[in-house]
């Protein structure tokens, strides 16, 4: 399956889009790629701290809920992490090159206020896992 242009589905700008890409998408999940460059806004001394999986995750999210928008012909919402639970972190840091898989499940809620499950991976293997809990604003032109 062809999936839209992440631009597309993420209200992100260049250089905070961390994400390269949507590798599937169901109805309750999505799972998206990226590879850390050595530009990226946060790499110092060639790593990223892992705690930076959390933005990866939370971007992943807004690409699930960019989707419908761009299906219904509209441009990304913006939307607010507003919890976190449960976060995991296996390893310190992540490093340039690494190519990571962002997977975000959609546990509960609606368009307006959800949770998902997330986790990212590295060489097959989970690195970082949380739930996060996000609202999306109402733009009032809907």
């Amino acid at each position: 399956m062809i999936h839209p242009p992440i631009e597309k589905l993420v209200p992100h700008t260049p250089p905070m889009r961390l994400l390269d890409q949507v590798v599937d998408r169901s109805e309750s999940s999505i799972t998206c790629s990226l590879v850390i460059r050595s530009d990226s806004t946060f790499v110092r001394q060639g790593r990223v701290r892992s705690a930076v999986a959390l933005e990866y995750m939370a971007q992943c999210v807004a690409a699930f809920a960019g989707y419908a928008q761009y299906h219904a012909g509209k441009p990304p919402k913006i939307g607010y992490l507003v919890s976190i639970r449960e976060a995991v972190f296996d390893t310190d840091y992540l490093y340039v090159g690494d190519e990571l898989l962002v997977r975000a499940d959609h546990c509960w809620g609606s368009d307006q206020a959800a949770t998902f499950r997330c986790e990212v991976h590295r060489a097959g293997s989970a690195v970082a896992r949380a739930t996060l809990s996000v609202i999306q604003r109402s733009t009032g032109h809907e």
